[in-house]
This record gives structure tokens, C-alpha cells and sequence, in this order.
């Protein structure tokens, strides 16, 4: 009896690592065209925790970055991509350097941070958040997707939970993508 549970219990351990998890991406297959034409993938894991799967504009979860900024009280919980501010019609088109954090909403549990970044126009974007110096946030994106031959204006609204342990009054300036000509005071 003892032999027939043992091999039991040790079949069942066995199994259950070796489950797989399966995901099915159902996407456009000519999405230039006016008709939908759908096709889909199947993508299969060896487990729930292997399967990461990142689409659109969204927060690159639990990297360096954002694991380090949780320790200075710091946790990004939602991206959102919003109309571009401050882009006027008629003006010449965006350069690079024209991406800035535009606004910073605080409260004492949340702050809500509007930028405008100028990137290629068929990027999605990955993002983070950073701590440096104990008193500089860094606003990271990483653009991925297609790659079209111009820039575009977009908005991205980062929304970060404000922890009681951390000491938000020493964080007093902002910059993008770890460039020191981004950085800015906030006001």
C-alpha cells in the first residue's frame, strides 16, 4: 500500500510540472486592408509562469527598474496612451528633442504623469519607471512594433502608486529615457 501511494503522490508531482499553458492570438492578417481577414496563432508554454506576453502600448513588468523604484515607495500600475499635448496644427513636424514631461498631478497616494515623447510613428511603447540619485524620476519607454519612415507626437500618461514607506519629497526632478538634456525640475 505504502509503494502504490508513494508512486502515486510522485506521478502527480511529475504532471503537474510538466503542464503547459496555452495562449491563442487572434490578429488581422492584412491589416492595411479595409477587410478582416483573421488568422490565428497558437502559442504554447511549459507553464503559467513562463508565458509573458506583452502587446501594445504597456508597462514591462517587474524589471530591474520598476522592482528598484518600488523601493523608493514608487509602483507604475497603468500606462495610458492619450492625444499628444501641446501639438498645435500647422507647426513643423515633432523632433526628438521636443519630448518633455508635460505635467505631474500629485496626491498623497497617487501621481499621475502626462508626457509627450516624439518617436517613430508605428511604435508601441514598453514601459518603466526609475529611481536615480535618490531625487531624479526617469520616465523609460522603449519603442517596438513596425518601423515607419517619420516621427509622431504621442501621449503617455504613467499612473504611479505612492507607497507610505518612501520619502516622495526627495524625488524633485524628472528626465527621459536616462538623457540628462531631458532633465527638468518639477514644479
Amino acid at each position: 500500500m505504502k509503494k502504490t501511494i508513494t508512486i502515486l503522490l510522485f506521478i502527480n508531482a511529475i504532471s503537474s510540472f510538466s503542464q503547459t499553458d496555452t495562449t491563442f492570438i487572434i490578429r488581422d492578417k492584412t491589416p492595411f486592408d479595409d477587410t478582416l481577414n483573421y488568422v490565428t496563432d497558437t502559442l504554447v508554454s511549459e507553464g503559467v509562469y513562463q508565458t509573458k506576453i506583452l502587446t501594445g502600448t504597456t508597462i514591462l513588468p517587474m524589471s530591474r527598474n520598476n522592482i528598484g523604484a518600488i523601493g523608493y515607495g514608487f509602483t507604475l500600475t497603468n500606462i495610458e496612451s492619450t492625444p499628444c499635448k501641446q501639438q498645435e496644427k500647422n507647426t513643423p513636424p515633432p523632433r526628438l528633442k521636443d519630448s518633455e514631461v508635460v505635467s505631474i498631478i500629485k496626491t498623497d497616494s497617487n501621481w499621475i504623469c502626462e508626457l509627450k515623447i516624439v518617436e517613430n510613428c508605428c511604435y508601441d511603447f514598453l514601459c518603466e519607471i526609475k529611481i536615480e540619485n535618490d531625487s531624479v524620476l526617469d520616465f523609460i519607454y522603449t519603442g517596438y512594433g513596425d518601423h515607419c519612415g517619420c516621427n509622431c507626437c504621442f501621449g503617455l500618461t504613467y499612473h504611479i502608486k505612492i507607497d507610505d514607506f518612501g520619502d516622495v519629497n526627495k524625488i524633485t526632478h524628472t528626465k527621459l529615457n536616462g538623457k540628462d538634456e531631458s532633465l527638468q525640475p518639477i514644479k
